[in-house]
């Protein structure tokens, strides 16, 4: 079982860098749908495949996998010069 360890994770590598390549700050999105899509396919290897590529995008691209959209955008840091409007928040406390 550790002998298919590094191959394997050779290509979830290969992959996601294709996924950026592909499709650049969208890499993860569409990695998603394609997730998604395997996931009705019931295309279990497939979706494995693909989430194990998506959860890579999501540390290269600084993405929180669990995060909503609107929530990434209100909590953006400024250097990132995106349309954030909060750009520091205290721990334990809400946007609301």
């Amino acid at each position: 079982m550790w002998m298919l360890w590094p191959p394997y994770r050779r290509r979830v590598l290969a992959e996601a860098d294709e996924y950026i390549e592909a499709f650049g700050d969208r890499a993860y999105s569409q990695c998603r749908t394609d997730c998604i899509e395997a996931m009705e396919k019931h295309d279990n290897k497939r979706w494995a495949f693909l989430s194990n590529v998506r959860s890579v995008l999501a540390k290269k691209l600084r993405r929180d996998r669990y995060l909503d959209t609107a929530t990434r955008y209100l909590e953006q840091e400024p250097y990132d010069h995106g349309p954030g409007f909060v750009t520091h928040r205290h721990r334990d406390t809400t946007l609301h």
